[in-house]
């Protein structure tokens, strides 16, 4: 395997000598690069290439006139200041909660989910709910990713819709079909609320070569190394899937061609495996809709790997000369920004924007770079940038939903079955 397919050019220039010495002798003997030291991370790797992170960007802390326009929107949103503005608390803006199941977890993650959803937020603002999911024709383009039976040589039968060897079994990954995900709704939310269970499509960018090794591998049994030629370091870390990568090209460009969410002007995008554990005291559609807001985020934060935004920052610069376009936010538009991700579980974002023609434009010339599929470029940093090019500080700004810690979780732990019509666990 050659190292500019497993580390990536720029990584490359950067190797030391010995590592350099190593990484060639193991392509020569057939070994993954990565069994070179089967215990190292990311980190490891830096410090043994000799990477350093971009310096921080610093986050702002909200402006005294940001803040009391956040705090008197939250007051309007709430549920009696809704009905006194509107004359009814139920009042909602044009928007649509979106979810995304593309993996077999994801269903489980749903069941929890959604019923949380449904006590905690619906009761209050139906708002529609929309749950994507891989159509027919995607899960036949890429069977390998989206009907995937796939477990370790050593533990490898079908019997029973699992894989295994004797004893040992492993759980497949493939991703639920429409039926499937429309059962899950109707036991969580029920026939009183606005649900749909959509599909959609996508294919991987013509710049993108899948690796004549991986094609010829016998993939059922796993262990056939990145799929993709050129993969950089973070692309082609174990554990990695394809899946990531196609979610990215839905976060980024994709999910906003939907015929779906056409008619709707706001989306809040939650993870399956995020959920709402105590009620939300403000409707998140109309804070935004009061502030003027075209995207919210509950989690900032740094990112803590320069292989995963290689090249991102030189390609949005390129991209803004190329096309004669001045950036709108100082702040955010440098190269440390290509380190800082809106974390994708929980977000919102206007339509308006994304449908627009310079993103559309844009966002179709990232995605046909290819380097969401080998470099793991992700819709987290993507919008960082990408708002920064094209909107004031303020559309983003510097207070995200401000959601308390109690009220909500990530990837959580369950003990016994919500109950969406008491808010009860048994």
């Amino acid at each position: 395997m050659a190292l500019r397919a497993v580390l990536g050019a720029g990584a490359l220039a950067l190797l030391r000598p010995a590592c350099g010495l190593e990484l060639a002798r193991s392509a020569q003997e057939g070994l993954p690069w990565y069994e070179l030291h089967p215990g190292w991370g990311l980190d490891d790797w830096k410090k043994e290439l000799n990477l350093s992170d971009p310096p921080k960007v610093a986050f702002r802390k909200a402006t005294t006139d940001e803040r009391k326009a956040h705090d008197e929107a939250k007051r309007q949103c709430s549920i009696a200041g809704i009905a006194s503005r509107r004359g009814s608390s139920r009042a909602m803006e044009n928007g649509t909660i979106a979810y995304l199941v593309t993996r077999r977890s994801d269903l489980a993650q749903l069941s929890e989910s959604l019923p949380r959803l449904r006590h905690h937020f619906l009761r209050f603002w139906p708002y529609p709910v929309k749950i994507f999911v891989v159509s027919d024709s995607l899960r036949q383009y890429d069977n390998d990713t989206f009907d995937n039976l796939t477990c370790k040589k050593d533990t490898y039968h079908h019997s029973d819709g699992t894989v295994g060897w004797g004893r040992i079994s492993c759980t497949p990954d493939n991703a639920p079909n429409k039926e499937e995900v429309r059962k899950v709704a109707s036991e969580s939310l029920g026939p009183d609320y606005d649900w749909e269970v959509a599909e959609f499509d996508l294919r991987v960018p013509e710049a993108v070569k899948v690796r004549p090794e991986w094609e010829n591998c016998d993939r059922k049994h796993m262990g056939c190394g990145p799929r993709w030629e050129n993969m950089n370091l973070c692309a082609a870390w174990p554990g990695i899937k394809p899946g990531y990568m196609h979610m990215n090209q839905f976060f980024t460009k994709v999910m906003y061609e939907q015929e779906a969410l056409r008619k709707y002007k706001y989306y809040l995008r939650l993870d399956a495996d995020f959920e709402f554990r105590e009620t939300l005291k403000a409707d998140p559609f109309c804070t935004m809709a009061q502030t003027g807001r075209k995207f919210i985020w509950q989690t900032r934060r740094h990112s803590g790997s320069p292989f995963c935004t290689q090249g991102l920052w030189e390609w949005f610069q390129k991209y803004q000369q190329d096309n004669g376009l001045t950036p709108q936010d100082p702040h955010f538009w440098r190269e440390s920004s290509a380190m800082v991700n809106y974390v994708g579980y929980a977000g919102m974002g206007d339509l308006d924007f994304f449908r627009s023609e310079p993103v559309r434009k844009l966002a179709e010339a990232f995605n046909n770079d290819g380097r969401v599929y080998l470099n793991r470029w992700s819709d987290q940093t993507y919008y960082v940038l990408l708002f920064a090019l094209f909107e004031n500080h303020s559309a983003v700004g510097d207070i995200g939903f401000e959601w308390p810690d109690a009220s909500w979780c990530h990837k959580c732990q369950h003990h016994g079955k919500f109950d969406p019509i008491t808010g009860k666990t048994s």
